[in-house]
């Protein structure tokens, strides 16, 4: 950062990423209308946070059924 850059405001949007070799890394959705951010990616949550407040509104917790995906 230059000299008169300065950091406003920063978060982390997913701290527990599983190892996987390919996987799709951090994936976020943004809904102007509402001012929410979706984040997941390769972890087993979604996270919901309020763009105008700051905040983590809510978390979801991602189950998933390999063995109906390798019949």
């Amino acid at each position: 950062m230059s000299p008169s850059a300065q950091l406003v405001t920063a978060w982390q949007a997913v701290a527990d990423m599983l190892p996987i070799a390919k996987g799709s890394g951090l994936v976020i959705d943004w809904d102007q209308a509402s001012s929410l951010m979706y984040t997941s990616g390769d972890v087993r949550i979604i996270r919901i946070w309020d763009a105008e407040t700051e905040l983590r509104v809510q978390v979801w917790l991602v189950v998933v059924m390999l063995d109906c995906c390798y019949k």
